[in-house]
């Protein structure tokens, strides 16, 4: 398994947060080449949405006849369009509401053999995030793992 294989289920996963209004996040899939188009939008007009993407990928055992990999990773949901303090309240069921979507789903379909939010970093306030040039405005970080089902390595 590589990162293209599992991507989009976990970008899919993370569009199953609700976001209090009756609907869902607009989440952005990444991978895509090989499927569909990348729908990374070049800036975000939508909010709430997601972004999700890996930061780092560790292979455990790479010289063995088997391989383990690590990919971390973050989702970047952006909730409000600015960083009034005031949308706080609207910010903060976020964090429920995202562990729960997490938690539903820890092997992406059976495609990993588990994600889950990171133990260290978790999930982080985005009180000024920013995507591209676009103003400061209010959302959540969440820093994740997935450990990948083992490769069988030919040499």
């Amino acid at each position: 398994m590589i990162v293209i294989d599992w991507i989009d289920a976990l970008c899919d996963l993370m569009g199953t947060v609700e976001d209090g209004r009756g609907g869902k996040v607009k989440s952005y899939r990444v991978n895509a080449p090989l499927k569909r188009n990348n729908e990374f939008p070049e800036s975000i007009s939508e909010f709430p949405c997601v972004l999700s993407y890996t930061t780092k990928v560790k292979y455990l055992n790479y010289n063995s006849s088997s391989s383990i990999v690590i990919c971390s990773g973050v989702s970047e949901f952006h909730i409000c369009s600015n960083n009034l303090k005031s949308n706080y309240p609207v910010v903060m069921p976020y964090y429920d509401r995202i562990v729960r979507a997490c938690a539903s789903d820890i092997q992406l379909g059976g495609l990993v053999s588990y994600f889950t939010i990171n133990q260290d970093d978790g999930l982080v306030s985005g009180k000024d995030m920013q995507y591209g040039s676009e103003a400061p405005h209010l959302g959540i970080i969440v820093n994740w793992e997935v450990k990948e089902n083992p490769t069988i390595l030919v040499s």
